[in-house]
């Protein structure tokens, strides 16, 4: 990966993403609820504009359904919403399609739902490399989506998001007092013990998948990108990742 200031004194010639009308850029933003995620995907598609390239929010859901966070009914219905989900962004994504969009910025991923099925599991290393191998996988397969198309490509961002724990504390439980959030304050959302679980199982499954991708050549691709970002402030953090998908495509 190269730096800004390395870049600043080169010749490199940077490829932005309104160079490549074939190319497609899927970004799919994680992380533990608190650290900022939504808010910094929903920011994304205007600061793309601004540098002209068209980029799509994809929220995670529709809607929340009437059931406990965390419990096994949730997250049955979770991990069905976001296989509809996904399945639709592949019918966009269809290779034959007259127009496709350029930018897709995804707020989760389908192992998400993982971890937050297997909490007690946070310290688990034998589960944390099972888990980073499906991940690795998952962004594979997008990232192979065209692979029969001669000169089409998908270039994959995977983004965790992180944040200062004193923070997100404070975030979560100010949400949970804001109208029309009655159904939040039965999630035990600011729990800080499990929080801290669900936040070190998602850091040690996402740098064993960096490190998969970047140094095991059987399971590495040169169109996935597996980064962490930690999030001080929205508006500089979305800013930060738009840099880095400018720099890296």
């Amino acid at each position: 990966m190269y730096s800004s200031e390395v870049l600043e004194d080169s010749n490199i010639d940077i490829r932005f993403p309104l160079d490549s009308s074939e190319d497609t850029v899927l970004m799919f933003l994680c992380g533990v609820h608190g650290v900022g995620k939504t808010s910094i995907a929903k920011r994304l598609p205007e600061l793309f504009e601004e540098i002209g390239a068209e980029a799509y929010y994809i929220r995670e859901m529709n809607r929340k359904p009437n059931l406990k966070a965390g419990t096994p009914e949730f997250q049955e219905w979770y991990a069905k919403r976001m296989d509809w989900r996904d399945n639709s962004i592949a019918g966009q994504l269809n290779p034959f399609a007259m127009v496709r969009p350029e930018i897709l910025i995804m707020d989760r991923i389908k192992q998400d739902v993982d971890v937050y099925t297997n909490i007690e599991r946070w310290d688990d290393k034998e589960f944390i490399t099972e888990l980073a191998h499906d991940l690795v996988f998952e962004l594979r397969q997008w990232a192979d989506f065209y692979r029969d198309r001669e000169g089409e490509f998908i270039h994959v961002y995977c983004f965790l998001i992180y944040r200062d724990v004193e923070d997100v504390m404070m975030s979560l439980r100010a949400r949970m007092l804001e109208a029309g959030q009655e159904q939040r304050k039965g999630w035990d959302e600011d729990n800080i013990d499990r929080w801290i679980k669900l936040y070190q199982l998602f850091k040690y499954v996402w740098v064993k998948a960096q490190y998969i991708v970047e140094n095991m050549k059987e399971y590495s691709h040169d169109n996935i990108y597996i980064i962490l970002k930690k999030n001080d402030n929205i508006e500089q953090s979305a800013e930060d990742i738009v840099e880095e998908v400018r720099l890296l495509w």
